[in-house]
């Protein structure tokens, strides 16, 4: 025989579920915060290291690395935030700026799991490295330094080999990868023509 005492719906079932989600909305709110403060200083760096500046750009990476934390933390127990486009593009910034600064510093390509990132935003912040890495060598050809021009080449060609390695699908990943590809032909074209000038 049914018991027909209890109610049809779980009231309390409902009550969860609100809590969670007004929990998930608050730390939100908190994480694009967080997120937009690892962007800025993420440009920062970038900025600086453009600018020879390396003791700007190395006070921001210590200042980033605690924001990083900090937005880890927020998201700490909220997975559907871990997933949302604002916070793998803020991590994907860090990764670019992270390994940009460690390259020009330490002659290395920072790993993933220095920086504690997951592999879809390393991988992204690591394709984006290349436009900054062309950059930094057309600039080292106009300050007359075709070495580092040649370096910076070299550098890009071993991480395409990696992601060479990878199948990607469509989709943001795919368009990115593409994108190394165009620079690492631009920095190939470039040293060419240091070749034919006899600059290095």
């Amino acid at each position: 025989m049914k018991d027909n005492t209890k109610p049809p719906i779980s009231r309390s079932d409902f009550t969860k579920l609100r809590d969670s989600m007004q929990q998930d909305d608050a730390a939100r709110e908190k994480a694009i915060k967080k997120g937009r403060d690892v962007i800025k200083l993420s440009k920062r760096i970038i900025y600086s290291i453009h600018r020879s500046d390396m003791g700007t750009a190395a006070k921001a990476m210590a200042a980033i690395k605690k924001e990083v934390r900090e937005l880890a933390s927020i998201t700490r127990g909220h997975e559907v935030l871990s997933f949302g486009g604002f916070y793998r593009a803020a991590i994907a910034e860090y990764v670019e700026a992270a390994c940009l600064f460690h390259f020009i510093q330490d002659n290395r390509l920072v790993s993933s799991a220095e920086l504690s990132a997951e592999a879809e935003s390393y991988l992204l912040g690591l394709c984006d490295l290349a436009g900054e890495l062309s950059r930094r060598a057309f600039n080292a050809v106009i300050e007359e330094k075709p070495e580092e021009a040649t370096r910076i080449k070299d550098f890009l060609s071993e991480i395409y080999t990696e992601l060479l390695m990878f199948d990607f699908s469509n989709g943001e990943l795919r368009r990115k990868f593409d994108s190394v590809k165009y620079e690492l032909k631009k920095l190939e074209a470039l040293a060419v023509e240091l070749k034919l000038k006899q600059k290095v």
